[in-house]
C-alpha cells in the first residue's frame, strides 16, 4: 500500500476539448497514475491530442478509438479488461481534479484497509437547502436511499463516510472487485449505472465503500453529448423502472420506487408549469412506459 498502482480510465465521446483539461488535471497530480486509457467512442479519431506535450508524459497514456462501443458501461469494461494496475479510476471526460486527488483517495485507502471502492467530492454543485435535502431524504427510501445528498451537503469536516451509492466519474476501485461483480452492460444503463453497480457491490462486500471528501473535483457539465430535459427524463425513468425490476425482492424494493416515483412526477409536473409545456410529462410517462415494457436481461 506504499505506493498504489493506479490505472485511469477516462471514456469520452465527441469532447476533445473538456478531454484536453482533463487529462492535464491526471498529468498535474501529485501522485500519478501508472496509466491513463482514453477509450474514445467518437466517429472521428482524437489521436491529435497525444502529439505535443501528452506525448511527453511520464505516465503511460493509452489512447483507443473505439466507435464500435456504444455506451459508457462498455467502455468502463472494456478499460478495466486491459487495465494493469491494482486500483482502476474512473474519471468523466469533462471534470478538473483537484492536484491531490488520487494522493487523497490513497491515503482513504491505506486508512480504511476494508475498503474496497470509493469517489470523491465535486466542489462546485450548489449546495441543497435543508428543505431539499430533508425532502429527498423522505422520499427517498428503500432500494433508492442515497446518502450522498447528506454527505455532499454536510458543513462536518469528515474525511471518509460510508456509502452504497458511489459517484462513477470520480471512482476508485480495488480491481478485484471485477471479479465478483461486472458492470450491467446488456440493460441500458448510463444515468444510474454508477449507481446500479455500486448497490450491488455494497450487497455483496458490505462496509467496503465510501466517500472521501477530501478527493476534489470541479465538473464543468459540458453541454456536448448532454440530453435535454425531456429526454434525460425519459432516460432517467425507464433506467429506474430496470433498476427496481433488477431489484424487486431486496427490502425496501416497492417502497424505494414508489416514493421516488412521487418526487420525480411532482418535479416533471413543476417543469411543466415553469416552462408552460407538457412535454417535460410526456417524457417522464414514456420513460416509464418503455421501463415497464423493457425486459430485465
Amino acid at each position: 500500500m506504499e505506493q498504489l498502482k493506479i490505472s485511469a480510465i477516462i471514456p469520452t465521446k465527441n469532447r476533445p476539448n473538456d478531454l484536453i483539461d482533463a487529462i492535464d488535471s491526471v498529468l498535474l497530480q501529485t501522485l500519478t497514475p501508472i496509466e491513463l486509457i482514453i477509450v474514445d467512442q467518437s466517429q472521428e479519431p482524437s489521436s491529435y491530442l497525444f502529439s505535443g506535450k501528452f506525448c511527453h508524459s511520464p505516465i503511460n497514456l493509452r489512447y483507443v478509438h473505439r466507435p464500435d462501443i456504444t455506451s459508457l458501461v462498455q467502455a468502463k469494461q472494456f478499460g478495466v479488461s486491459v487495465s494493469n494496475g491494482a486500483f482502476v479510476s474512473f474519471l468523466e471526460d469533462d471534470i478538473v481534479l483537484d492536484c491531490n486527488f488520487f494522493q487523497k483517495l490513497a491515503d482513504g485507502f491505506k486508512q480504511k484497509t476494508e475498503m474496497i471502492g470509493c469517489c470523491g467530492r465535486i466542489t462546485n454543485q450548489p449546495n441543497s437547502s435543508k428543505l431539499y435535502t430533508f425532502l429527498h431524504t423522505l422520499f427517498f427510501q428503500g432500494i433508492l436511499y442515497d446518502p450522498r445528498v447528506k454527505i455532499f451537503n454536510s458543513n462536518e469536516k469528515v474525511d471518509l463516510v460510508e456509502s452504497h451509492m458511489i459517484s462513477g466519474g470520480l471512482s476508485m476501485w480495488k480491481s478485484s472487485v471485477f471479479d465478483l461483480e461486472h458492470f450491467d452492460t446488456k440493460n441500458g444503463f448510463f444515468m444510474m449505472e454508477d449507481v446500479e453497480f455500486s448497490t450491488r457491490l455494497a450487497k455483496r462486500v458490505p462496509n467496503g465503500l465510501f466517500v472521501n471528501c477530501q478527493a476534489m473535483a470541479i465538473h464543468k457539465v459540458s453541454p456536448v453529448n448532454r440530453l435535454e430535459y425531456d429526454l434525460r427524463q425519459a432516460q432517467k425513468m425507464r433506467e429506474a423502472v430496470i433498476f427496481y425490476k433488477k431489484r424487486r425482492r431486496w427490502k425496501g424494493a416497492m417502497l424505494g420506487i414508489s416514493l421516488a416515483m412521487v418526487w420525480w412526477t411532482l418535479g416533471a409536473v413543476m417543469e411543466c408549469f415553469e416552462r408552460r409545456t407538457l412535454s417535460p410529462l410526456r417524457g417522464h410517462v414514456l420513460g416509464v412506459a418503455r421501463g415497464l415494457m423493457s425486459k430485465v436481461t
